[in-house]
């Protein structure tokens, strides 16, 4: 039997999973994805306290695989034009976690009869629970950020909190069943934020499902 192509699916996770196994590596893509914009090379160099040539060769690898895209950017004046990256594919590792926690939460609405909502706002009750309350005081950003939404707090209109999450882990199943995926985002919102006397008036989904840049709406508990 002919060895399957490089293209296929498989190979590709598994060039990328070799990718991201180098610890530097891995948080410089981590970066990058953090970023609520392409990021460049004296940025990235700086933050990780590295050599610019360094995270070339990292960032060489990560376009490679197809993990990283490469922009260039055009000079404001006369000289070379740089080059700024932006993320555009997921961490194979970090998906199939996603995934099995979305398959656990799914599982209990199934067993316990609720909708996605219902089901979020219990898992995410739950999760509020386990957090390390020490140096985790925002357990809606703590939860997000380690189930790879990579989310961002914003100014709202009115001085009204905003949780943008920047991606969604669940990008194929949101593509599918948006409002399922919708609704248990916000149900783990409301669960998480009630541990921490806030309240979460809604969720304003991306233009296109799966491609991330959710809006949750936060305020106290109690306040108008």
């Amino acid at each position: 039997m002919a060895a399957a192509p490089d293209t296929d699916e498989t190979e590709v996770a598994r060039r990328r999973r070799a990718a991201l196994a180098e610890p530097r590596r891995q948080r410089i893509f981590e970066l990058i994805g953090a970023a609520p914009e392409p990021v460049g090379v004296t940025e990235l160099a700086r933050t990780c306290g590295v050599h610019e040539n360094t995270v070339r060769l990292h960032l060489r690898r990560l376009v490679e695989t197809g993990l990283v895209a490469q922009e260039t950017e055009i000079p404001p004046h006369r000289g070379r034009p740089g080059y700024r990256y932006r993320v555009t594919a997921t961490d194979p590792v970090a998906d199939a976690s996603a995934y099995r926690h979305l398959s656990m939460w799914l599982a209990q609405a199934v067993r316990g009869r609720w909708d996605a909502r219902t089901a979020g706002r219990r898992a995410g009750a739950q999760a509020s629970a386990a957090l390390d309350p020490t140096g985790r005081h925002d357990p809606l950003l703590a939860f997000f950020t380690d189930e790879g939404f990579a989310p961002r707090w914003e100014t709202g209109s009115g001085g009204t909190a905003v949780l943008v999450l920047g991606r969604c882990p669940f990008a194929t199943a949101a593509h599918a069943d948006p409002r399922t995926i919708c609704a248990l985002h916000l149900g783990l919102a409301e669960g998480l934020a009630a541990s921490a006397g806030l309240t979460v008036d809604g969720l304003r989904p991306s233009a296109e499902p799966g491609q991330g840049e959710c809006h949750l709406r936060v305020r106290p508990a109690g306040e108008r």
